[in-house]
């Protein structure tokens, strides 16, 4: 395995209480669509009543945040990611050519 970070939990509370510092990321359109159709699904209203959709980069940290605040979770993400995305299979290293 690359990267272990089973025990490493990110503290909500401190987190909650951070500046947000913006960053720019670029996404599959099909992915921001599927993130703006979910956000859609739920509405915020602030104090004066004024309703408007769940913000899309809240949503983005809340499903980062809900993956690292986890170790066991956030393990599971590192396995997946080893697995299927760099492709890194851990029972190859013992296969002759």
């Amino acid at each position: 395995m690359v990267i272990s970070m089973s025990n490493t939990v990110i503290n909500l509370e401190e987190i909650e209480k951070e500046r947000r510092k913006p960053i720019n990321i670029s996404l599959p359109e099909s992915l921001v669509e599927y993130i703006d159709d979910f956000r859609k699904s739920f509405i915020l209203v602030d104090e004066n009543g004024k309703e408007s959709p769940y913000p899309r980069s809240y949503l983005i940290e809340d499903i980062l945040v809900y993956v690292l605040a986890d170790g066991e979770r956030f393990e599971r993400f590192l396995e997946w990611f080893e697995r299927d995305v760099i492709g890194d299979d851990e029972g190859e290293e013992g296969k002759e050519d």
